[in-house]
C-alpha cells in the first residue's frame, strides 16, 4: 500500500514556491507603485516604436511625442485616476477624429492610433478600482461610446490602410492572379482542352 492509499487517497500538496514569487511581486509593487507605473509606461512606449515611423522626420518625431504623452498618463494614475483617464480620453479622441481616414493618409498623421493606446484599458481599470462605480461607470461608457465611433470610422473591416501601420493590410489579390494566368483563363479549362486534344 503506498503513502498516498494509506492517507485516504488524497492529492499531494501543491508547490507553494510561485504562489509565494507572485505574493513577493505584488507586495514590491504596492510599495513602490511609482516604479511600477513608470516601468509600465515605457513599455506601453516600447511597443510602439516602430509604428511612429511615418511620413517625414517632423511627422515621425510629433508621432512619438504623442505616444510618449499617452504613456505618460499611466505613470501617475493612482494618485490622479480621473484626471489621468481625462488625459488619455482626449488623445484618444483626438486620434480618432484627426488620426485616421479609411483608405488615405489622416489630416494629422501623428495622431494615428497605435499599441501604445493600451493605456486607455489600463486606465479604465484604475479608474474603477479607485473610484466610485458611478465615475467608472461614466469611464466605461466613454470608452464604449469612443470605440463605436472608430469602428464606424475604419470601416469596412477588410480595407488596407496604407497611412496607419496599425491598420495596414495587404490587398487582396486580383482575380486573375487567382486563377493563375495573366490573362485571366482558367489553367485547369486548358489542361483539360490539351487532354481532349491529345486524346
Amino acid at each position: 500500500m503506498t503513502r498516498t492509499a494509506r492517507r485516504g487517497g488524497s492529492a499531494p500538496e501543491a508547490d507553494p514556491y510561485p504562489g509565494y514569487v507572485l505574493q513577493r511581486a505584488n507586495s514590491w509593487i504596492q510599495r513602490h507603485p511609482w516604479q511600477w507605473d513608470t516601468a509600465l509606461a515605457v513599455l506601453l512606449f516600447a511597443s510602439s516604436t516602430d509604428e511612429a515611423h511615418v511620413g517625414g522626420p517632423g511627422t515621425a518625431f510629433a508621432a512619438t511625442v504623442v505616444n510618449a504623452l499617452v504613456a505618460a498618463t499611466v505613470i501617475p494614475r493612482r494618485r490622479f485616476p480621473v484626471a489621468a483617464f481625462t488625459a488619455v480620453a482626449v488623445l484618444g479622441s483626438l486620434q480618432i477624429a484627426l488620426g485616421q481616414r479609411p483608405g488615405s493618409v489622416p489630416p494629422i498623421a501623428a495622431l494615428q492610433p497605435t499599441a501604445t493606446d493600451l493605456a486607455i484599458p489600463v486606465l479604465l481599470y484604475t479608474l474603477t478600482v479607485h473610484r466610485s462605480r458611478r465615475i467608472s461607470v461614466a469611464g466605461l461608457m466613454a470608452c464604449l461610446l469612443g470605440s463605436a465611433v472608430a469602428v464606424l470610422q475604419w470601416s469596412p473591416a477588410h480595407q488596407a490602410y496604407p497611412g496607419i501601420p496599425l491598420l495596414a493590410a495587404d490587398p487582396p489579390p486580383s482575380p486573375s492572379s487567382c486563377r493563375g494566368t495573366p490573362d485571366g483563363q482558367s489553367t485547369t479549362g486548358g489542361d483539360s482542352r490539351g487532354r481532349r486534344d491529345h486524346a
